[in-house]
């Protein structure tokens, strides 16, 4: 369904040029739930805009249902709709709901009055009395079901999910967690999630990546590599539990692996070129641990 074959984005200044996404392949497959984890500033975003055809690309290429997504018809954005981060930014504060839910027809020429709009909103489990409400009349939790609901309305095949759930309390974490995989299942909907936190993704995907400084480092069944994971990064993150790692730029090798300074089993050969990802089902870009 969605397809990256080394993939690269690379942002250039007058002060430095900054490899966000270097070299990365992908594949996600019709009703896949597929998540890559990171830290902040891993090139997770980066990646995200560059597979929707939002992020100018400085290599590789880009596929969604065998076409390339950059510059891609109208009738093929509607089936690989995103969802943002920022909860508030997706809506205008002038807009009511009513009229955000009905942009999406609107754009695309498609009819729509308020039984379909009001459908839309019970998928989300939203009662109709929103529609007359402004965003800031609604809770975040509210905020971001209609943000999918709004992704929801052209009935897409994939769905892109840049941190879904960050901005939620807990509680309201696993009430949109539940209602995606709910959604998923019964919509037969394909499902790509950036986060950077592990809890997230082992209750919503089934399939993951790690990646670390720009690259995928381990790829892999979501419950093999929490329970069992190969790479050093990965098992950092896993130990740790943490939503996100902090590094510093200075610990990151210029050749080779870039995690081997701050990896406890580094090698001499571990800086001498960037280790390939290794293994069919459960892979590793690790010369000390191969994947499977």
């Amino acid at each position: 369904m969605l397809s990256a074959k080394d993939l690269s984005v690379r942002y250039v200044t007058p002060a430095r040029t900054v490899d966000a996404v270097k070299s990365i392949s992908l594949e996600v497959q019709p009703g896949e739930r597929f998540g890559v984890i990171g830290e902040s500033g891993s090139g997770k975003s980066s990646l995200l805009r560059a597979l929707l055809g939002l992020e100018e690309i400085a290599g590789g290429t880009v596929t969604f249902e065998g076409q390339n997504t950059h510059g891609a018809p109208r009738a093929l954005r509607k089936r690989l709709q995103p969802v943002f981060q920022d909860v508030g930014a997706a809506l205008n504060p002038r807009m009511k709901i009513r009229d955000a839910l009905a942009e999406p027809f609107m754009i695309h020429d498609v009819p729509v009055d308020d039984a379909k709009l009001s459908a839309l909103l019970s998928t989300v489990q939203l009662g109709v009395d929103a529609l007359a409400r402004f965003p800031r009349e609604l809770s975040v939790g509210q905020r971001q079901r209609i943000n999918l609901a709004r992704a929801l309305a052209l009935e897409p095949s994939l769905l892109m999910l840049d941190e879904p759930v960050s901005a939620l309390d807990v509680s309201v974490q696993a009430q949109v967690i539940n209602l995606l995989l709910e959604l998923a299942e019964k919509r037969k909907l394909a499902l790509f999630v950036i986060s950077h936190d592990l809890d997230v993704m082992a209750h919503l995907t089934e399939r993951l990546a790690v990646m670390f400084a720009g690259r995928f480092v381990e790829v892999g069944p979501t419950k093999d590599i929490l329970s069992a994971p190969k790479h050093p990064y990965t098992k950092l993150l896993v130990e740790s539990r943490a939503r996100a790692v902090e590094s510093k730029s200075a610990e990151l090798a210029k050749e080779g692996c870039a995690f081997a300074p701050r990896c406890p089993d580094a090698k001499p050969e571990c800086r001498a070129a960037v280790p390939p990802l290794t293994g069919s089902n459960h892979s590793s870009a690790c010369v000390v641990h191969p994947g499977a």
